[in-house]
Order: C-alpha cells, then sequence, then structure tokens
C-alpha cells in the first residue's frame, strides 16, 4: 500500500506566491482596493470630524441659550417688580445679545447669528409658573464633505417661581422736633413709596405698618374683645393694683372707661426680660400684659406695682407697668401711638387710610426695640388666625422650610438722636443681640434706615442691631439729617430694599 504524502504546505506556498504576484501587478486589483479603503477613512474621518464640530456647535450653543433664558427671566422678574411692561423687543434683544457673548472665541458660530435668529416665547409651565423659552436658529455647514448645509435650532426654557413675601415696616410716631410735621410727612410718603413698589399688581405681597413710639398699639375696632383675648389676667389686672385702690375690680383696664380704652388706644408688652425676645413666635391669647399711666401728680409706689415684670430699659419704663383705678388719676398714655399697627394687608387703600391715621403724641419716647418685636409678631405663623390677626390667605405664611421658601422682611425706620438710653443701657445690647439672633434664626431679613444717629446710639443700640443683618449693607446710617431732609435718599434705598427682596423671593431655574 502507497503512502501518499500531503501536499497542504506545498498548496499553502502556491497560494501565497500567487496573491504576492497579484498585488504586485500596476493593474491589479490591490490598488484598487486600497484607494476605496483610503476613500472610505478620509470619508469617515471627515464625518468624524465635521459631526464632531457640529456637536461642538450644538453644544455651545446650547450653553448660551441657557446663559440667555436665565437673563430673560431675571429680567422678567426686574421688569414685575418695577411694574413695568415686559416689552418684547427689548427682551428678544436681551437675549440675542446674551446668546453671541457666550458663543466664546467661536467667531465663525457667532458670525451666523443675526438678531432675526434668536427669538424669546412665554408660556406657562405644567405647575402654571411663567416660563420663558429662547430659541436659536443657525446652520451646520460641513468643512470637509461636500454637502448642503442644515438649520439647527436649540432652545433653552426657564421656569420663574415666586415666593410669598411678607413686610413689615416700621416708623416712629414720636419725632418732636420743631419740623416734626415734615418729618411725619415725609414717613407716609416712605409708606405709600413702599406699598406702591411693593404690591401693585402683585397677588403674593403682603405689607404691614408698624407705627411706633413709647409702646406699639394693637387696637382693632373690629374687635373689642382683642384686649380681653390677648392679655393675661396679671396684664388687665397688674400686680399691686390693690395697694394703690383696693376697691378696683377685676379686668379693670379692659373696662371702657379707662382713658386709654376711651381714645382707642391698646398698647401691649410681654417678654421684656433679655433672652425673652418678646416671645414673637409664640400665640397671643393671654399672654400680654397691658400699658397705661397715671396723671405726674398721683403718688405712685412704682417699686410696688411692677413686680417681676419690671421693664428692662429705665428710659422707657414709666410707660408700662403703672396701675390706678377708673377715676381721674389715670391719663391717656403719650407713649402709645393713636395709629395702630396694620397687620399684613395688600389693600392699598387700607395702607393709605392707616398711614395717614399717624400723628405724633405728646412724647418722644422712641421705643425701636419694641417695635422690632412687634415687627416680628406681624410675621408670625403664631399669630394667624381668629386668634392672632385674624386675617385671610393664611396669613402670616408659614416660615421657609422643607424646601418650600417664603421670604420675610422688616423694614425699620429710626430716628438715632437720642442721647441716653438711662440706668438700663448695659442690657439694650444684649437684649437687641439677642432678639436679632433670633429673627437670623428663622431666616426672617431686617433692613435698617436709621437717622442722625448720636454716639450713646452708635455705642449702645448699634452693635446690637448689628446682629440682625446677613450684610453690613443692609443698614443704613445718615448722619446729620432727619427723615424730611434725606427723603431722596431713602427713598432710593426703600427701592433697592424691595429690588432685593423680589430677587430672593423669586427663583429662576433652566427647566430645559
Amino acid at each position: 500500500m502507497r503512502t501518499m504524502k500531503s501536499n497542504t504546505g506545498g498548496r499553502g506556498r502556491r497560494l501565497m506566491g500567487a496573491l504576492g504576484v497579484f498585488l504586485r501587478q500596476d493593474r491589479g486589483a490591490g490598488t484598487a482596493f486600497y484607494v476605496l479603503g483610503t476613500m472610505a477613512l478620509l470619508v469617515t474621518a471627515a464625518f468624524i470630524v465635521d459631526s464632531s464640530i457640529a456637536t461642538g456647535d450644538a453644544s455651545q450653543v446650547k450653553r448660551a441659550t441657557d446663559a440667555a433664558a436665565l437673563a430673560v427671566g431675571h429680567q422678567a422678574v426686574a421688569s414685575n417688580e418695577r411694574n413695568q411692561d415686559f416689552d418684547r423687543e427689548q427682551i428678544n434683544a436681551l437675549a440675542y445679545e446674551y446668546v453671541r457673548a457666550n458663543l466664546g472665541i467661536n467667531d465663525k458660530l457667532a458670525d451666523e447669528f443675526s438678531p432675526d435668529k434668536v427669538s424669546v416665547s412665554a408660556g406657562r409651565s405644567g405647575d402654571n409658573y411663567p416660563t420663558y423659552t429662547v430659541t436659536a436658529t443657525f446652520a451646520t455647514d460641513p468643512e470637509l464633505l461636500d454637502l448642503n448645509s442644515r438649520e439647527q435650532q436649540i432652545h433653552s426654557t426657564v421656569e420663574v417661581r415666586t415666593a410669598s413675601l411678607e413686610v413689615a415696616l416700621a416708623m416712629p410716631n414720636a419725632y418732636t422736633a420743631s419740623n416734626g410735621a415734615d418729618n411725619l410727612a415725609a414717613l407716609r410718603n416712605f409708606g405709600r413709596y413702599l406699598a406702591e413698589l411693593l404690591i401693585e399688581e402683585s397677588d403674593n405681597v403682603w405689607l404691614a405698618l408698624v407705627p411706633y413710639a413709647g409702646s406699639v398699639s394693637v387696637y382693632d375696632e373690629r374687635r373689642p374683645a382683642l384686649i380681653r383675648q390677648w392679655a393675661s389676667s396679671e396684664g388687665i389686672t397688674p400686680p399691686g393694683l390693690a395697694v394703690v385702690e383696693p376697691s378696683i375690680s377685676n379686668n379693670v383696664l379692659a373696662d371702657g372707661r379707662i382713658p386709654d380704652r376711651r381714645a382707642n388706644l391698646l398698647c401691649l408688652y410681654r417678654g421684656m426680660d433679655v433672652g425673652e425676645n418678646y416671645f414673637w413666635e409664640q400665640a397671643p391669647t393671654g399672654r400680654f400684659m397691658v400699658s397705661f399711666q397715671l396723671r405726674a401728680e398721683v403718688d405712685n409706689p412704682y417699686s410696688v406695682l411692677v413686680g417681676s415684670n419690671r421693664p428692662v430699659n429705665s428710659y422707657i419704663q414709666y410707660s408700662r407697668g403703672q396701675v390706678v383705678n377708673q377715676g381721674d388719676r389715670m391719663r391717656t398714655s403719650p407713649d402709645c401711638p393713636v395709629a395702630p399697627l396694620l397687620p399684613l394687608s395688600n389693600d392699598i387703600e387700607a395702607i393709605q387710610s392707616r398711614l395717614d391715621e399717624m400723628r405724633l403724641p405728646g412724647s418722644s419716647s422712641n421705643n425701636f426695640d419694641l417695635a422690632l418685636g412687634w415687627s416680628a409678631m406681624a410675621l408670625a405663623p403664631a399669630f394667624r388666625g381668629s386668634e392672632g390677626w385674624d386675617l385671610d390667605d393664611d396669613l402670616p405664611k408659614d416660615f421657609s422650610e422643607d424646601g418650600v421658601r417664603r421670604t420675610k422682611a422688616i423694614i425699620m425706620l429710626i430716628n438715632g438722636s437720642f442721647t441716653s438710653f438711662g440706668s438700663g443701657s448695659a442690657e439694650v445690647t444684649p437684649r437687641l443681640s439677642e432678639l436679632c439672633s433670633s429673627f437670623r434664626r428663622r431666616d426672617l431679613k431686617v433692613y435698617l434706615i436709621v437717622v442722625n444717629p448720636s454716639e450713646a446710639f452708635n455705642l449702645v443700640a448699634r452693635p446690637g442691631l448689628a446682629t440682625c443683618s446677613e450684610s453690613s449693607s443692609d443698614q443704613t446710617y445718615l448722619t446729620d439729617v432727619d427723615f424730611a431732609g434725606g427723603e431722596n435718599d431713602i427713598q432710593q434705598r426703600l427701592e433697592e430694599i424691595a429690588d432685593e427682596l423680589f430677587q430672593q423671593s423669586s427663583q429662576v431655574r433652566l427647566i430645559e
């Protein structure tokens, strides 16, 4: 039997040799194969390059429309807060400028854009908040491939959410200088101006007015029983009353014959000691003492009457805690302002009416710290409902929490010209500091405008008040000028504060 040898290796060698000859032939298919392969690689590379350029351009345009949409959203907020029309032509121009400015150094891409290539449209989100969409149209023109250019549209959309805004404006009603009438007129103008800035054409902004002198009145003609509701039993029948006049009945200070009741005045106080902070976060029912005054000629052993509820400030102590019977030994309190606190309102006419009620009482007492406490109580959720301010719209609203933003702010005007804080001045600074710290914990913003601050004010009050504000720019001090003399500067500052509050209460966010 013959054994056959395998020829596999020979056939392989012959095949490789033939392939080599074929590849070496000038007219062989190998050249075309390589040409086609090279062309395919070049086309693929060109496609990749052009695609990368197009993708890069689109990404750059998207970043530009994002910036433009955010700018448009913020401009819409600014226009609303200034009660200005949302001018379509101007807003389109703004969007166009922002798109071009955010294309970086890509001059070729920037040249693609003209004002008619950028547009702005308005709408509503699913949650019914205003939205603004910036759309940019540009052409993609391949640089390496001989293909026609193609138009693309890139858009970005922002949603504008406006949180509720509650503001308390505290104004002194105790300025008794020779030009007091001019200052009172200026204060009324400030109230009107701020109300117009904040409220007109806004449906979720409210303003409270807090006129103050030695105290703050909370008289409400709609609620004659308020004194019995808010005052404690001790407040209506103060300690030591029987010492002065044993025949006085209980609840004497709620009696309609009391001078302050006849004059429609109701000045209350609580939490006067350092760290008590007027208990501004607590509900009002049954918690207050009632302020009143004796005639000067009445012999009243003050130390017998004040007990544990002594005032902290000796410079205002004569306006609180003193008791007397229902007869002619009591007088109308000059430290209780005629115009009572106006709870949160968006009624311009009601605000105007309360401003017109402001008068200069017969006292120069200027208890701004107590007014700070009452301003906070005007914004405190604990005063919501029939036991509090008895307002609609669930006012005052809750503090910001759990991602829900609400803006609350106090704007306080102070005449700092008085020169003494009395024997209790050592407690003024820490009391103000503690009070301001309690505001900061609740994100309650405080803006101060102080005219003509004295050396005593700067030494005693200013350090404590500094704790109230997040920034030193939140506090404005105008030296050697009163409210009338500084009216223009103060109105300008009120406008700046209003703008800042609107910005803080508005959130502009990209949603597309």
